[in-house]
């Protein structure tokens, strides 16, 4: 990805969180070559120092990897699919399990895990909100809808929240958990790109975290939809290969 101009002959590196000197229009902005220098070397410890603990007090967010939108077996949501859209995700959706396994297991020596799955509070669903009771969108306590694919294992200190929307934030108390534990990076993964990774990114931005989407392991409804979701939202969030952002957070980790 580019560079999003910050102005004042300073730039954001997006890709690595830090900020550098764009040097054709930063002396003419300060000045003297010492007052520059000085300036430079001041601004570089920072971004070092800012870079370093935003990959530090980063969580990993799986989103709705469960069996209610992710197994061939529920017939009720995937029959009203395309046999062709079911395809493409499905085929996605098993190609991605290796890679979440990886994912899982080098990340969790890094940061906070959370796994948020839909699952209603009360047995009739009242406690949903709207467009999940006009989608028909219902997992009762306990139902096996609400289970992790069976790839993924929860592990000691992982965090598991219940949903009743397409957003994590509007549904939960994720925001005064995460601040709890001082995370500014949150880093999603799940599906389906073109809903709840969307409304999940968005919710996450506005509210100030940095936001980092890992590309392969995220599936949409359709090829089409994951891809176009995902550039839209590189505004909110940087979108990058899990195993791109696996060598990052090693290297911020040393």
């Amino acid at each position: 990805m580019g560079s999003r101009g910050m102005g004042g002959g300073i730039r954001e590196d997006v890709l690595r969180g830090s900020y550098h000197l764009d040097l054709a229009s930063g002396p003419a902005r300060w000045g003297a070559t010492a007052t520059f220098a000085a300036d430079f070397r001041k601004r570089r410890r920072l971004a070092v120092e800012v870079q370093d603990r935003e990959y530090r007090e980063s969580a990993l967010l799986f989103v709705d990897l469960q069996r209610l939108s992710c197994d061939r077996e529920n017939i009720e949501l995937f029959s009203t699919w395309p046999a062709d859209d079911q395809a493409t995700f499905f085929n996605r959706i098993e190609k991605q399990w290796q890679a979440v396994c990886t994912a899982d297991r080098l990340l969790t020596v890094t940061v906070q895990v959370l796994f948020t799955v839909i699952e209603s509070l009360t047995r009739d669903g009242r406690d949903r909100c709207l467009d999940h009771k006009m989608s028909n969108i219902h997992v009762p306590p306990g139902h096996r809808g609400a289970e992790l694919m069976p790839p993924l294992a929860m592990q000691a200190d992982d965090i598991r929240l219940t949903k009743t929307s397409s957003g994590v934030f509007n549904s939960t108390n994720i925001d005064y958990i995460l601040r709890n534990m001082d995370v500014r990076t949150l880093i999603v993964a799940g599906v389906l790109t073109n809903q709840c990774i969307e409304s999940v990114t968005r919710e996450a931005a506005d509210r100030g975290y940095r936001v980092i989407i890992a590309e392969d392991l995220c599936a949409g409804t359709t090829a089409e939809a994951h891809h176009h979701s995902l550039m839209n939202l590189k505004g909110y969030a940087h979108v990058c290969s899990s195993k791109q952002l696996i060598a990052e957070l090693q290297e911020h980790k040393k």
